[in-house]
């Protein structure tokens, strides 16, 4: 994900949030990219500010003023490896 988001700012995108860990999906979207010859991800997309989350519902979370994602970076990481053909990727 680091080299993915060097790459996007090389490109001119960003810049990006500062971020703890990447998302379960990014982590197997990233392996299944690694091992296998073609990956396909359906209805994958970054979370949607001002909607309800996994975290029992609610609009906004709190947190103790950490950020453990980067939803745009991961975004646009995600449509990075589509572009460059190496994951498949259909959002709806």
């Amino acid at each position: 994900m680091r080299s993915l988001r060097m790459d996007l700012q090389r490109l001119g995108f960003g810049p990006f949030g500062s971020w703890r860990q990447m998302t379960s999906g990014a982590h197997a979207m990233l392996m299944f990219e690694r091992m296998c010859d073609s990956v396909s991800v359906y209805g994958m997309s970054a979370y949607g500010f001002g909607k309800v989350d996994q975290y029992a519902g609610r609009l906004k979370r709190s947190t103790g003023g950490r950020q453990w994602h980067d939803w745009k970076g991961e975004s646009m990481a995600y449509r990075l490896l589509h572009a460059s053909g190496r994951v498949a990727l259909c959002t709806v």
